[in-house]
């Protein structure tokens, strides 16, 4: 009896020792668990807070607008409020969310998000900018180039937070891996681009179309102004169309594969 007791005692043990290692494989299952629902709360919060902010923003820019220069001014907004609503929502949510499933997709939509409300700020400034010029009495050659000023301070601001990128990718749980901080700087160059050409767009339509098109209708044609339109016009279009094939690019590098 005495010799057997020992051999009881190490299978107790070893017993004892697999249903502690199968207790701690439980455990560190439901840690999982509970992380990847944690982060995954922490992503929809994300695409729900994305998705308000950039509507709330979109409707309210539009009312102030409507309110300020009725529905005529909404018009001449739009190249701003795409800027504003179309760009985070194709890239952070649609891309985002609903097509890759891509933190990473998410990040760029918030930095779309955050240069269309700069572009916003911009417009409305740059059209306080020419109305007190105006009220003054400066003419349209002085006018923009105090606009340009105000445009390069709009992009040095928008380039001095573009550390704000590295922030969010580390809330959203995004390697920052070379190819990944070589596409949000991709991003933060496409978004800047498209939103000076936005509002540049947008400032030329308010300003200068009112003036041109009543003149020609009545048989005149301001030639000043049509000079100033045919100078201006390209250099909007460049920096618009080479935003948008920037964000095209970063698309289609996003669906290569990587060797």
């Amino acid at each position: 009896m005495s010799g057997k007791h020992p051999e009881g005692k190490n299978e107790d043990s070893i017993e004892f020792t697999r249903l502690n290692e199968r207790i701690d494989k439980l455990a560190e299952e439901l840690r999982s668990m509970r992380d990847t629902n944690s982060r995954h709360d922490k992503v929809q919060r994300a695409d729900d807070l994305l998705l308000f902010t950039t509507a709330f923003f979109g409707i309210l820019f539009s009312l102030f607008q409507s309110f300020i220069g009725g529905s005529e001014s909404v018009l001449y907004f739009l190249p701003v409020l795409l800027m504003c609503v179309l760009m985070p929502t194709w890239v952070g949510y649609w891309r985002g969310a609903m097509i890759l499933n891509s933190n990473l997709e998410r990040v760029r939509g918030w930095k779309y998000l955050f240069s269309g409300l700069l572009a916003c700020v911009a417009y409305e400034v740059g059209i306080m900018l020419v109305m007190q010029c105006s009220l003054w009495g400066l003419g349209l050659w002085v006018t923009l180039p105090v606009l340009l000023v105000w445009m390069v301070i709009c992009a040095l601001v928008q380039w001095r937070f573009a550390n704000i990128l590295f922030y969010l990718a580390s809330v959203l749980d995004v390697e920052l891996t070379r190819p990944t901080l070589f596409l949000l700087v991709k991003t933060s160059d496409s978004a800047l681009d498209i939103a000076a050409g936005a509002v540049s767009l947008a400032l030329l339509l308010k300003f200068m179309m009112p003036a041109i098109l009543p003149s020609i209708s009545q048989g005149t044609i301001p030639w000043d102004l049509v000079l100033m339109l045919v100078i201006l016009l390209p250099f909007i279009l460049y920096f618009l169309v080479h935003g948008i094939k920037s964000e095209l690019a970063i698309q289609r590098e996003q669906t290569q594969p990587r060797p």
